[in-house]
């Protein structure tokens, strides 16, 4: 099989196991975006199932309250006085709002009231309602306690594996003051009509499922469940556990939910994937004729060129090409004849290249130290103060770019910092010329043009495109440790750690330099002026670290 065959084979291949993949993952994709969408608005649909409950159970207690909160019917239970029945229990109202049953009992515990609201097409006795909630003995004390529960007690329990809800009051005068007469109890039942209300109104279908034994036992028991589903499964299933006011689980609110129907936009997708796909073999089709009008066509015409350059390379022997040969053959040989020449002209230019490499370095080199020297020259022309100072310009760079070394800063920020030496002083061009050297003091006027000129330097510095990175010496060496200098007051590590070199060699520079008529201070007075201003003006740790490097380069004999 020739290379155009197979290339066309491979690539056909690889378009079509492609295209298969991404079907698989957006389909993939596309069924679980739809499949947490599902359960997210089961579990929406179920929440607001019990979030309907828990408002009916809110709208009882309320009820309850004006109940159990009247003078007529604590007179009830004091005195027997029957109008109270007829009165507010009025069983056509009661028994449109929902209300199962009302029981009262007095402060004896002793039941003294039934009185049965329930439909006729659901009977229900109120009896039988007061035996459910207080079959759990729990309930008795839990309930029927004026001490612990001083605003009554809201809750659900289960008659016949059919929850009902109730709300339990403390029976009170209309003040709301006194000892309890007693308690008043009222029930609902959650049945079918209630049921079917509360569905209604969610547009959502449930059940209730009756919590098992082992259920009501279980403290870890999950709260929300959501039931696993296969693919083709067209509902999805799950649960919300609903609990006493116990805090025990009291029963499930069962629901499900027609599956989003994503069978539709996977056709499409499909569809889409197959036109891909039927794309794919046609650009398989096509690759041959593609590969024979333009590839190989110019690596014919290079065979040619090459063919002409053979002469050139006789120390490489002569090209001969078998005709008889496939492709493979033929383009190999093509190649080898194009690689052979390539090396003969590489072969020819190194040894040019190296000379003008060393050439292009060597001048390099020569313009670096012509524009450093430039630089210098300029440093001690423009900076102020008298022929023997400006001449120390230097010395004092050289050695802050010797101590940023000993400090194991890099070559860089080493150069920097000998270039902000150099220009530390610059921005005093700025001040007006009966400033400049004057050895007397200044007005406040003048005082406060001078602190302002590290600023100038600085900008002096960062307008110059071979000095712009070296402007945190001429900025910032006039300030000191203890945060009295100038111009911004800084203190401490904030100050640049090349500004507190270079004030460190600035004094030492100044006390060690030549100058007509003044005796020189040995390397024991030296250390002591620098310590003397250890802490206030300089950073200590890097006095002695200075110091510690003048002693070694005395050591070595190495003179500055």
């Amino acid at each position: 099989m020739t290379l155009r065959r197979r290339t066309q084979l491979y690539l056909g291949i690889t378009m079509l196991i492609l295209l298969l993949l991404l079907d698989l993952t957006f389909t993939g994709l596309l069924r679980h975006a739809a499949e947490k969408a599902d359960r997210e608005r089961l579990m929406t649909a179920l929440s607001q199932t019990s979030s309907a409950i828990t408002a009916e159970a809110d709208a009882l207690s309320d009820i309850a309250n004006n109940w159990a909160f009247s003078d007529d019917t604590c007179n009830y239970i004091k005195n027997r006085e029957r109008s109270f029945v007829t009165q507010i229990l009025n069983k056509e109202v009661i028994t449109d709002i929902g209300i199962s049953s009302v029981i009262l009992v007095n402060d004896k515990r002793e039941v003294i009231l039934f009185k049965d609201f329930s439909p006729t097409e659901m009977p229900s006795t109120p009896q039988s309602e007061f035996q459910a909630i207080f079959s759990n003995k729990e309930n008795v004390d839990a309930i029927l306690n004026p001490n612990k529960n001083k605003n009554g007690v809201r809750g659900v329990a289960l008659k016949d594996g059919d929850p009902i809800l109730f709300s339990a009051k403390p029976v009170l005068p209309s003040n709301k003051h006194g000892k309890p007469f007693g308690f008043l109890i009222a029930t609902k039942a959650i049945n079918v009509q209630l049921i079917h209300e509360i569905s209604e109104n969610l547009g959502f279908k449930f059940k209730i499922v009756p919590t098992t034994e082992n259920e009501k036992n279980n403290k870890s028991i999950a709260v929300k469940v959501v039931n696993h589903t296969k693919p083709k499964d067209a509902y999805i299933s799950g649960s919300i556990l609903i609990k006493d006011h116990l805090g025990k689980p009291a029963f499930w609110l069962y629901g499900a939910s027609q599956k989003e129907d994503t069978y539709a936009t996977e056709k499409k997708m499909q569809k889409f994937f197959l036109f891909l796909a039927v794309s794919a073999l046609l650009i398989s089709m096509l690759f041959d004729v593609i590969m024979n009008q333009i590839i190989f066509k110019r690596v014919s015409r290079l065979r040619t060129e090459i063919e002409g350059m053979r002469d050139e390379t006789t120390s490489k022997g002569s090209v001969t090409v078998d005709t008889s040969r496939d492709e493979i053959t033929w383009l190999q040989q093509t190649f080898n004849d194009l690689i052979a020449y390539r090396e003969y002209i590489k072969d020819k230019k190194d040894t040019k290249t190296r000379t003008d490499l060393d050439k292009y370095k060597n001048e390099a080199e020569m313009n670096k130290h012509t524009c450093i020297k430039t630089l210098e020259d300029m440093a001690v022309a423009l900076s102020p103060g008298d022929g023997y100072f400006r001449t120390s310009i230097l010395r004092s760079a050289k050695m802050t770019q010797k101590f940023c070394l000993y400090l194991e800063m890099s070559e860089d920020e080493a150069f920097n910092a000998y270039l902000g030496a150099l220009f530390s002083r610059i921005g005093q061009i700025g001040l007006p010329f009966s400033m400049r050297n004057r050895t007397t003091s200044y007005t406040p006027q003048e005082q406060a043009l001078f602190l302002k000129y590290p600023l100038t330097s600085k900008d002096i510095v960062k307008s110059m495109e071979a000095t712009k990175n070296a402007y945190e010496i001429p900025l910032s060496w006039n300030e000191n440790w203890n945060g009295s200098g100038f111009p911004s007051g800084i203190a401490n590590s904030s100050i640049p750690l090349t500004a507190r070199v270079y004030a460190i060699v600035d004094m030492w520079n100044e006390l060690t330099r030549s100058w007509p008529g003044r005796r020189m201070l040995s390397d024991m007075e030296v250390e002591s002026r620098l310590r003397e201003m250890m802490g206030s003006r300089f950073d200590p740790s890097l006095i002695e670290k200075f110091i510690t490097m003048l002693k070694d380069e005395k050591e070595k004999k190495i003179i500055v």
